[in-house]
């Protein structure tokens, strides 16, 4: 369960990046990784740090491409704090190759 803080910031942009971001690979079985950047600019709520980690964590144990965990993510983010404006980067370390799914 993601908690969330009430905002008491003004005119904010929060960053975060997380670069330990782990999922199983439909087709290989292997573990992929990723970096995670997340920018928002909240309304209300902010993301609750440590219970998103744990969030995030918790996809090391799924298989999923990396398009699905990217969109999960952002619904995830919407429905929980539903920022004013919301950029998220997810870059597939996994292939020797950077692979980036952008939300726009």
């Amino acid at each position: 369960m993601i908690k969330t803080l009430p905002n008491n910031l003004r005119n904010a942009e929060i960053v975060l990046w997380y670069d330990k971001l782990q999922s199983i690979c439909p087709e290989t079985h292997e573990i992929d990784t990723y970096t995670l950047h997340i920018k928002y600019t909240p309304k209300d709520l902010l993301l609750e740090i440590i219970s998103f980690r744990k969030y995030l964590e918790e996809w090391k144990h799924f298989e999923a491409y990396s398009e699905t965990i990217f969109q999960k993510i952002e619904d995830k983010i919407i429905e929980i704090i539903d920022p004013v404006d919301l950029e998220i980067r997810l870059i597939d370390n996994s292939e020797g190759i950077q692979f980036q799914v952008v939300s726009l």
